[in-house]
């Protein structure tokens, strides 16, 4: 779980870089997972708290599906940043 979370946090982050933005400027995430183990649960949070600021976490839900298109994926999140106005 720790080694997908952390793709899928890389991956986020490469869209925020793309635009300028870092994760201080998400405001809220889902958090897909077909675990909820406790140790699962462990994973996500530590490797998630390695990129958002202390104190500066966005909203969040988190959801247990029973599975995602890809067969051994286990995580997806989405993340709704807010952004400046561009001049």
């Amino acid at each position: 779980m720790a080694e997908q979370t952390e793709q899928v946090l890389k991956n986020i982050k490469k869209v925020l870089d793309r635009e300028g933005a870092t994760f201080d400027d998400v405001v809220r995430v889902r958090v897909f997972t077909t675990m909820l183990d406790d140790k699962s649960l462990h994973d996500i949070h530590e490797v998630r708290s390695r990129y958002f600021n202390k104190g500066k976490y966005p909203a969040s839900t988190l959801v247990q599906i029973t599975s995602l298109v890809r067969d051994a994926g286990m995580i997806e999140i989405e993340a709704d940043a807010v952004l400046g106005r561009r001049s």
